[in-house]
C-alpha cells in the first residue's frame, strides 16, 4: 500500500527513480566485466612419489603410510586419500574451503621433507601439488609420422617441447606416451649361477661403471 500510495502522490519521482534504475542497468550491461574462466582454487594437494620396480605392498608401507602419518597433523584437512600402485603413491589431500590452498601446499611440503631420510633411497623426490584449475592443458598435440615411437619421442622432446615452451602466453609443456632409448641386459643362467651374482650386486657392477665424477681443471698455456 505504502509503493501504491507514493506512486500515485509522486508520480515524476517514481518516474525518474525508474529511469535511473533503467540507465544504470544498460550501463552495468555493457561495462561490467566477463570472465569465462575465472580463477577458482580448491583446497586440494596431492603428493606423487615415483618409486622403480617397487611392488604395491612396499609402496604402501615404506612410502605411502609415512606420508599419511606425517601430513595427518596439518590442521582443516576434511580427508586423506591414498593409492599405492606399481612403482607409484599418490596422496590426496582435501582441506576445508576456508584453508588457505598455498600455506596448504606449503605445510604438506614442510611435512614430506622432514621425512625423506626415511624413504626408500632409490625413491625419486616426491611431486607436491596445489590443484590448480589453470594449469590444465587447453591444446593436445598428437605427433606421428613414417619413423619409429623412438625416433618421434627424441624429436618431441628435443626439438618441439623447448619451441613450444617459449611461444608468449605457455605456461608449462608436458610430454606424454612415446618410448624412451633404454638398454636391456640380459644375463646367461649358467653364468650367474655359476658366478654366485645376485640382482643387488649386479645393480651395484652397472652403477660403478656408470658414474660421472667431476675430474677437475687442467691448465693449457694461458688456457
Amino acid at each position: 500500500m505504502f509503493l501504491a500510495s507514493i506512486s500515485i502522490k509522486r508520480p515524476i519521482m517514481i518516474s525518474m527513480g525508474l529511469i535511473a534504475f533503467v540507465v544504470f542497468g544498460i550501463l552495468a550491461f555493457f561495462t561490467l566485466t566477463l570472465n569465462l574462466m575465472p580463477d577458482v582454487e580448491f583446497p586440494f594437494v596431492t603428493v606423487q612419489t615415483v618409486y622403480p620396480g617397487a611392488g604395491p605392498q612396499e609402496i604402501e608401507a615404506q612410502i605411502t603410510k609415512k606420508i599419511e602419518d606425517a601430513v595427518s597433523t596439518i590442521s582443516n584437512i576434511d580427508y586423506i586419500r591414498s593409492f599405492s600402485m606399481e612403482g607409484v603413491s599418490y596422496v590426496i589431500m582435501r582441506f576445508e574451503i576456508a584453508k588457505d590452498p598455498d600455506i596448504a601446499n606449503q605445510e604438506v611440503k614442510d611435512k614430506v621433507n622432514s621425512i625423506l631420510n626415511e624413504l626408500p633411497r632409490d625413491v625419486e623426490a616426491p611431486i607436491i601439488q596445489k590443484f590448480d584449475v589453470g594449469a590444465f592443458p587447453v591444446v593436445d598435440i598428437v605427433l606421428t609420422g613414417t619413423i619409429s615411437v623412438q625416433e618421434l619421442h627424441e624429436i618431441a622432446d628435443k626439438r618441439l617441447k623447448d619451441r613450444l615452451s617459449q611461444i608468449e602466453g605457455v605456461g608449462t609443456v608436458n610430454l606424454t606416451g612415446g618410448e624412451e632409448r633404454e638398454i636391456r641386459i640380459e644375463l646367461d643362467n649358467r653364468v650367474v649361477f655359476q658366478n654366485g651374482i645376485s640382482l643387488s650386486m649386479l645393480s651395484q657392477i652397472l652403477a660403478a661403471h656408470n658414474i660421472d665424477i667431476p675430474g677437475g681443471h687442467f691448465k693449457q698455456r694461458t688456457q
